[in-house]
């Protein structure tokens, strides 16, 4: 069982990871906007921040297809979340 302090820090070393591989795919770096859309997949642990902070910069800043691709979809699902991403702009 997880204390609060050891969920913490867990959670702290997995966003500084995050925002480390998302600093690099600033950069064009093709590993990390991989890596990057495959955080935004729903079986992965920090979807949902993923889903809001991540795939809308790789779809409207990269234009990553896949990324666009995935908004789509979950926009299809969320009419919130289409608005929140600007889906519109993306068509």
């Amino acid at each position: 069982m997880w204390d609060r302090n050891d969920l913490i820090q867990h959670r702290s070393g997995n966003f500084k990871k995050l925002f480390f591989v998302f600093t690099c795919a600033k950069t064009g770096n093709q590993d990390a906007i991989e890596c990057l859309i495959q955080s935004c997949k729903f079986d992965k642990e920090y979807t949902a921040f993923a889903l809001f902070y991540i795939l809308p910069y790789l779809a409207h800043t990269l234009h990553i297809s896949e990324a666009i691709e995935m908004i789509k979809e979950v926009g299809k699902r969320s009419p919130s979340y289409a608005k929140f991403a600007r889906i519109d702009d993306l068509l």
